[in-house]
């Protein structure tokens, strides 16, 4: 099947943010063939040759297909080797058959990876949303997260409230650091975030959204809605209810497992306006997802980090308001 124009341009986003990944950006530049290394599962075939056919038109280089799930072990290992990067994309949370060491192809791969993890991209359960993730041109992205992060200095607080009545309030001001997911230069491919660390959150919410974590939340609950009350004073989870029981136990526990997992590490904003909604598939995309999320541990050994994506709410910077339930206003 022939891929749609919206399609072909996301395809051509993708390869404006892969020109300034760090593993291959030098080359890039220079015009230098890059060696490019696609592997995929049947799920991703479609969308693995799409992107190879769009090499030639958008990349200074080739890129060579291989079928993750029938090439032998030894095989991979020699490609990623040779490669300047590797673009695998596959299924893993959303297998029928979830397990944590992930697909059977990888176990055997999973040294080399590791080795080679500098020039690794890893599109895992995008599948056709991959096409969302890279909906909007990197330029657009990278404007508005500067253009959100110039505000953000010029403030002294920011608000995320809830129609509900719920709020959560946190200090900022000109010193604060800010990361811009945008495109250039990140080891993490998709564009469409802004983050920082806030050590003074304050308020309640009600969670409705999706999980990201390598803890199965998003494989058991999917997207939630009106899911679970969190109390965060100084940047820690002291309270919660829920009227699931599986859930409260869930996380109950994780936040018993190390004193690190009650503290919220991160801050974050999607900025991805091309990402029109929360699918529940595990899959890092959903951050990108315009609005809040809280990153909760991390932060000290043992702990564990665990995104919360909000569905809703409406985020301000000084009473300035910029996202409203998914909408850039």
């Amino acid at each position: 099947m022939r891929a749609s124009d919206d399609d072909m341009r996301s395809i051509q986003n993708m390869y404006a943010c892969l020109a300034l990944h760090p593993a291959v950006r030098d080359k890039a530049a220079a015009g230098e063939p890059v060696r490019l290394l696609l592997g995929f599962d049947g799920f991703h075939q479609g969308i693995a040759s799409a992107i190879a056919a769009g090499a030639a038109a958008e990349f200074p280089g080739d890129a060579q297909l291989l079928p993750l799930e029938t090439a032998q072990p030894d095989d991979i290992a020699d490609a990623i080797a040779r490669c300047d990067a590797f673009i695998f994309l596959y299924r893993s949370s959303t297998l029928q058959a979830v397990g944590h060491l992930g697909p059977a192809f990888l176990q055997p791969i999973k040294k080399t990876m590791q080795d080679n993890w500098k020039k690794s991209i890893l599109f895992k359960d995008y599948g056709p949303h991959f096409h969302e993730a890279f909906a909007e041109p990197r330029a657009s992205i990278a404007a508005r997260n500067h253009r959100l992060m110039a505000l953000a200095k010029e403030s002294r607080q920011v608000v995320f409230e809830q129609a509900d009545g719920g709020r959560l309030t946190g200090s900022i001001g000109p010193e604060q650091a800010w990361t811009s997911i945008d495109g250039d230069g990140n080891v993490d491919l998709t564009p469409g975030e802004i983050a920082t660390t806030i050590r003074d959150l304050d308020g309640e919410v009600r969670f409705s959204g999706a999980f990201l974590s390598t803890i199965p939340f998003a494989v058991k609950y999917g997207v939630v809605r009106d899911f679970v009350s969190i109390r965060i004073h100084a940047s820690q989870v002291v309270d919660f209810s829920c009227d699931d029981a599986r859930f409260a136990a869930d996380f109950d526990k994780y936040l018993a497992a190390n004193a690190g997992n009650r503290t919220v590490e991160e801050f974050g904003i999607g900025t991805n306006c091309g990402v029109k909604g929360l699918y529940g598939l595990n899959a890092g995309f959903e951050e990108r997802h315009p609005g809040l999320h809280l990153g909760l541990g991390g932060g000290v050994l043992g702990s564990h980090h665990l995104d919360l994506i909000f569905a809703n709410g409406r985020l301000s910077f000084d009473g300035t308001p910029f996202f409203d339930d998914g909408f850039l206003i």
